[in-house]
């Protein structure tokens, strides 16, 4: 998903869930951007979400992380090829007991990050009941992104790069591997989906058609049984 031509992002503003909305700025108005994209991340407790977010809108690695307590909600807006573009950023809780929440947000969701720690076997044996739960509430045309986070600990991993491409190849995802602490590929991953979900956008603007896919639906997801993974 190379973009060229991608400007370096501007300002962030966060936003925390409160009372189930988002606290938006008044002074927000569609004239602020030419794209508006939902982008929201997905997987278990402590593969990084948080911090993949905070780095990417802050430009921060928050020490000592803890868990994310339901869902929240940052904006970064990105200039590119003259194109505004703002994205709201969805951080969910990974925590079984959250999962009534957070489910609500996978059906408007122009993209879904799904997240995993590469020295941890777990978190990569849950990603089919990630997908089965992205197959139930998400747009069935979404656009996923499998994400390998942590490689700062390489001597840790536990989940071989061509192992996770494997399956990423075998569920149609795309696969980026990342660090949150190193900031490596951290804007790659979330300034390359941008590119993917404008191209989707004016796809669907040339096709000028009623039914076609709201932008990011992408392609539907199927899922492989935990026992496939071994």
């Amino acid at each position: 998903m190379a973009c060229n031509g991608v400007k370096r992002p501007g300002t962030s503003t966060q936003e925390r869930f409160i009372r189930g909305r988002p606290r938006v700025p008044f002074s927000m108005s569609m004239e602020d951007y030419d794209y508006l994209f939902k982008i929201v991340l997905i997987g278990n407790a402590g593969v990084g979400k948080t911090c993949l977010v905070r780095r990417f809108t802050q430009g921060l690695f928050p020490p000592g992380q803890g868990a994310t307590i339901g869902v929240d909600f940052m904006i970064k807006t990105v200039e590119i090829k003259g194109e505004k573009v703002k994205l709201q950023i969805w951080d969910t809780a990974g925590q079984e007991r959250f999962r009534s929440i957070t489910q609500s947000y996978y059906r408007s969701a122009n993209a879904l990050i799904l997240t995993y720690d590469i020295t941890c076997e777990d978190s990569f044996r849950c990603l089919p009941e990630w997908l089965r739960e992205i197959e139930q509430y998400a747009n069935n045309q979404v656009v996923t992104i499998l994400v390998g986070n942590k490689i700062d600990l390489a001597e840790k991993r536990e989940v071989l790069r061509q192992r996770a491409e494997d399956f990423a190849e075998a569920q149609n995802m795309l696969y980026l591997e990342t660090s949150a602490k190193e900031s490596d590929n951290v804007e790659k991953l979330f300034l390359d989906l941008a590119c993917e979900l404008i191209r989707e956008a004016k796809q669907n603007k040339l096709d000028n058609n009623d039914t076609a896919p709201m932008p990011g639906e992408g392609k539907t997801i199927s899922y492989l049984s935990c026992c496939s993974l071994n």
